[in-house]
């Protein structure tokens, strides 16, 4: 019996209301009982709060994924893809848009919309002009109620900002910074925030960085600004660049003439924030973030940097659950302790509370290389065993890819890393026991050992203004699991 697959996809959270959810699955539901069909409920694609737009749905959403499942063979030829309306499926321009249609129909997949009971595949889109011409002019249709919305939304956004600088009393944006707060339609101090605020800029006037100053913060339990565990180095780093703190809102909006590309328009309006630091200070606080080359980096530095951790972003604290994260460290200057990279709880090194102990990177990686595939590709067995194998052709392919990129003479750790966030909640590196364990995000734990020669070592105490390379270390003796 033919399997189908129900896809939602809402641009807003708000959106998706269990009605509208509710509805959908129904209708799905409907279609596919009156045509022999099985509906797999545990692959139903979601993506709530993703645009069609630009294309965001088939790049990071679900929609991706599906297609790539398909690429793989783990969805068989001849199955269904039922959805809303073709909008639902992409809002991007009709030529990109009728190409993603194309590419889920060449794959074998029929393309059933429920709102009309339209099927679209590969050979009904090239015997049917009609057909074709249809699903043209829906995609035409959705991309310029699009273009239609954004423009609207642009221009009302320019026309606050445009008023806001000529002193008319305009909200530009409904976000504050955390030390302020509406009354009414007054935007007024929150006094308890800005007590830390002016601690951090006098931390800073005397010469600590950010990190410094996070730690000083979390050792004196100073409450973070939205509610956070602890400060964190980027947090302070904000405070300290963004010059909301001396009343300027700092925005900009794009424009686009006829014939050109869109242009961004930089706007600074001074004094729409109450002021919380003296411009005095802000200078010279200013002057010494210069000098210590503390500037914010861009999203295009972000986007390029080499990723040197396999497990960034999914690797966590034995301890208190906290990220794991690697740094470089140098060699000491009696010249004992050599050139390494560590991985290191970003909660100690903030004076969280958490033990200061660092794991040498390099036999991490290399344990789950080497045994990292055949742990794998047994608990997709048991997997199966357990009759919980709603997702096993997903999971089965991402472990293919995984497995094929790690048998690489030169290793693609920014892929690996990809691939290993969508299939591991969380990978514990417990230096306790010496084991790194896995949580899947299908469910179940697995672990494997690490080299008992891994160089493990406790860092001192917090000295502030000290960074973390620069404490006195001791051996820790591995702990046999």
């Amino acid at each position: 019996m033919q399997v189908a697959y129900s896809y939602h996809r809402f641009s807003k959270p708000k959106q998706a209301t269990k009605d509208k959810l509710w509805k959908q699955y129904q209708e799905a539901q409907k279609y596919a009982k009156a045509n022999g069909l099985v509906l797999d409920e545990s692959l139903s694609f979601q993506d709530i709060g993703v645009s069609a737009y630009r294309s965001a749905n088939l790049e990071v959403g679900r929609l991706g994924e599906f297609l790539e499942a398909i690429r793989a063979g783990c969805i068989e030829k001849g199955s269904y893809l039922l959805i809303e309306s073709l909008d639902r499926l992409s809002r991007d321009a009709p030529r990109k848009a009728l190409r993603t249609l194309e590419e889920i129909c060449d794959e074998g997949i029929t393309v059933v919309t429920l709102i009309d009971n339209q099927e679209y595949t590969a050979d009904r889109l090239d015997r049917d002009p009609a057909a074709f011409l249809i699903s043209l002019v829906i995609f035409l249709r959705a991309n310029e109620e699009s273009k239609t919305k954004s423009a609207r939304s642009r221009a009302a956004y320019a026309n606050k900002l445009e008023r806001a600088a000529r002193g008319e009393k305009v909200i530009v944006a409904s976000k504050l910074p955390a030390w302020l707060k509406f009354e009414g339609d007054e935007i007024v101090i929150d006094q308890e925030k800005v007590k830390s605020i002016k601690l951090i800029y006098n931390l800073a006037d005397l010469g600590l960085r950010p990190l410094s100053i996070a730690r000083a913060l979390n050792l004196q339990k100073i409450p973070t600004m939205r509610g956070g565990r602890y400060w964190r180095g980027e947090a302070v780093r904000l405070i300290l660049t963004k010059p909301s703190t001396i009343g300027v809102f700092l925005s900009y909006y794009r424009h686009k003439a006829a014939g050109s590309n869109p242009e961004k328009n930089f706007i600074s309006i001074k004094d729409y924030y109450p002021r919380v630091i003296s411009q005095r200070k802000w200078k010279r606080v200013q002057a010494k973030i210069k000098r210590s080359k503390l500037k914010p980096e861009s999203c295009e530095v972000i986007k390029c940097r080499k990723i040197r951790n396999i497990f960034g972003r999914i690797a966590r604290c034995p301890n208190c659950g906290d990220a794991m994260t690697a740094y470089n460290l140098g060699p000491s200057l009696e010249g004992l302790t050599p050139h390494r990279r560590y991985l290191t709880c970003s909660g100690a090194t903030i004076a969280s509370g958490c033990k200061r102990v660092r794991v040498e990177y390099a036999p991490v990686e290399k344990t789950f290389l080497e045994l990292g595939p055949d742990m794998m590709h047994n608990h997709l067995a048991e997997y199966v065993q357990s009759k919980i194998h709603n997702r096993y052709n997903i999971i089965s392919a991402q472990i293919k890819e995984i497995t094929r990129i790690a048998g690489k003479n030169e290793l693609d750790r920014g892929r690996l890393n990809h691939n290993l966030r969508r299939l591991f909640d969380r990978v514990v590196i417990n230096y306790g026991s010496m084991m790194l364990e896995f949580e899947w995000s299908c469910g179940g734990r697995t672990g494997l050992p690490i080299n008992e020669s891994t160089h493990i070592s406790r860092i001192g105490a917090f000295i502030p203004g000290q960074s973390a390379g620069n404490h006195i270390a001791h051996q820790v003796p591995p702990k046999k699991p």
